[in-house]
């Protein structure tokens, strides 16, 4: 889960960081640990955006579920 301000974020060419990158980072890195996941996440949107400065809020919530 995460709130508009992920997908919302913008670089210098006022380009959206938007959903299907994020989908993609998170399929592509999908084995990671939760945390890691996570900071990827974090680490991929501030390189795309220049800064850890967001206009709007930026939030993330992760969970897995595990199959029996």
């Amino acid at each position: 889960m995460y709130t508009d301000g992920v997908c919302e974020a913008m670089n210098d060419s006022e380009e959206e960081y938007g959903e299907k990158r994020l989908v993609k980072l998170v399929t592509g890195n999908r084995n990671l640990s939760l945390a890691e996941l996570l900071q990827l996440i974090e680490d991929e949107v501030a390189l795309f955006h220049g800064s850890t400065i967001y206009e709007d809020d930026f939030t993330l919530l992760a969970t897995r579920l595990k199959h029996r």
